[in-house]
């Protein structure tokens, strides 16, 4: 069985270019002043730079007399980006954010759904021995085999659970925002153009980067709000 999936950056250039933009604001988030919790959150614009630095280099690889092997890691890696990291980081880092004992229990749920999307995707990697090519303008990604009609049923819905619900149990009002961003997208890419889910995160990265460094910062003005000075200072000093 053949599938394909596409990206929305359509060079090399372009996949370079939104990456030196995410790992620009990775760094801010990662360096501005934060509580320890969010520390796994403010990574994730990082998260997104080294996945489109990956689809560069599948970008420069193709048709290229470079080593066949470049291109399959650059190709897994983005692929491992989106299947395995995005359904696990996702619920952890909101997760490890919370404060809330009942959406703790619920975010651990979610946290163990995508661990077990994460296998599942591993197994369909290896087995489905996933390589690139351009199809029109744009980044096809093919498999060899994807398993059986009622695992593709299921595999996408599952995904969702872990990847996109999390950031509506979550308390973290701009939390809601970035689940808004990303279920809208789904649902125009879906009516859209169905191949193209895999990649729907890629469409969203920036959005959902800036929306992350604005968060965190609100959170921390109103956490140092809510505490006293010197509760503020100690805060401060751990974060």
């Amino acid at each position: 069985m053949d599938a394909h999936v596409w990206a929305m950056c359509f060079s090399a250039t372009g996949s370079f270019g939104v990456a030196a933009a995410l790992a620009g604001i990775g760094a801010y988030s990662v360096a501005q002043d934060k509580l320890p919790s969010h520390k796994m959150l403010a990574v994730v614009p990082l998260l997104f730079a080294g996945q489109q630095v990956a689809e560069g280099v599948v970008w420069m690889t193709l048709d290229r007399a470079s080593p066949g092997w470049v291109k399959t890691v650059a190709v897994a890696v983005f692929l491992g980006f989106a299947l395995i990291i995005w359904p696990t980081w996702v619920p952890l880092s909101l997760l490890r954010a919370e404060t809330n004992p009942r959406r703790r229990q619920m975010l651990s749920f979610l946290a163990c759904v995508g661990i077990g999307v994460a296998i599942c995707a591993s197994v369909i990697l290896i087995r489905g021995q996933p390589t690139a090519h351009v199809e029109g303008h744009r980044m096809a990604y093919s498999y060899t085999d994807l398993g059986s009609r009622t695992v593709q049923a299921l595999y996408l819905p599952t995904y969702i659970v872990p990847a996109l619900i999390p950031f509506f149990v979550s308390t973290l009002s701009w939390a809601k925002i970035m689940g808004g961003v990303l279920a809208v997208t789904l649902v125009a890419t879906f009516i859209i153009e169905r191949t193209t889910l895999t990649s729907v995160w890629c469409f969203s990265a920036a959005i959902l980067s800036g929306v992350i460094v604005m968060g965190i910062a609100a959170e921390r003005r109103l956490t140092v709000a809510l505490t006293t000075p010197e509760d503020a200072r100690a805060m401060g000093d751990r974060a």
